[in-house]
């Protein structure tokens, strides 16, 4: 798994390095123009992607290798410990006793309906 992760870093890192980048226009070396005066530079360009140069793939794979990092860096959590209990009780449940009617309003009988569930103390 190492030689995994550093392949893909030194991967990433010569990609970043081989990648073409971009020069603004009063960063360049001076040079003499002999001939007609040269088209001023734009800079207002609205290319996400830069011009002339690609800002895709830096971010891209920088993007890739922190991705396949991450879950080498920040272990997962550790599982939960189990439950040991001791001395349980369990709670019978409450029971109560309601007369059913019938549609004239008669008691017909009497049912056993449950008012608290049973459950472990």
């Amino acid at each position: 798994m190492k030689k995994i992760l550093i392949a893909i870093a030194a991967l990433a890192a010569v990609t970043c390095v081989a990648a073409p980048h971009h020069v603004p226009a009063g960063h360049r070396a001076p040079f003499v123009h002999r001939g007609p005066a040269p088209m001023p530079y734009h800079h207002h360009h609205h290319s996400v992607w830069g011009r002339g140069g690609s800002h895709f793939w830096p971010g891209f794979t920088g993007g890739l290798v922190g991705s396949l990092l991450a879950p080498a860096v920040v272990p997962p959590p550790p599982p939960p410990r189990p439950v040991v209990y001791v001395n349980q009780v369990w709670v019978p449940p409450v029971y109560e006793t309601r007369p059913v009617y019938d549609t004239y309003g008669r008691i017909i009988r009497y049912e056993q309906v449950i008012v608290v569930p049973g459950y472990w103390r």
